[in-house]
């Protein structure tokens, strides 16, 4: 059992230093960034998940409106995505000051997101998915990164 444990800590360990170092014994700065970036995704991904079931039961079980539904889908999505991004992507703690710019980098981000789709209404429908889908994510990994995740 004691070796299990050993086992178990010893695994932990390396997997901390792996995500989190930069130094001579973890990977390379840029292969830090992919692995966070595919944690950042797999967050993503469930968050929106859970904003979907969320809102849908809501508007099954209360009979709300969907402005209202969304709302709620949104706030729990945030709350699991403030918590899943500190801990599991970034490995920093729980703040109100960091909570506060989390959520402001994800209501630009949906700006961004509603006025992209605008301004690319005419090209490709498979570069507005591109633009929406991929590329304001990363550029919003990159933000939380160096801004909202960034130590003091």
């Amino acid at each position: 059992m004691a070796a299990a444990l050993s086992a178990t800590s010893n695994t932990a360990w390396m997997i901390r230093k792996t995500t989190c170092s930069l130094g001579d014994f973890g990977p390379k700065p840029a292969m830090n960034n992919i692995f966070q970036i595919i944690r950042y995704g797999i967050v993503g991904v469930i968050s929106t998940l859970i904003h979907i079931i969320a809102a849908s039961l809501f508007v099954r079980f209360v009979y709300a409106s969907l402005l209202f539904s969304n709302i709620v889908g949104f706030s729990c999505a945030f709350g699991f995505s403030y918590v899943s991004q500190s801990k599991f992507v970034f490995l920093s703690e729980l703040t109100y000051k960091k909570a506060l710019k989390f959520l402001l980098v994800q209501v630009i981000a949906l700006i961004l997101a509603v006025k992209t789709a605008q301004m690319v209404d005419n090209v490709s429908i498979y570069i507005q998915i591109f633009l929406v889908a991929i590329f304001l994510p990363v550029c919003a990994f990159f933000v939380h990164k160096l801004w909202t995740f960034a130590e003091q």
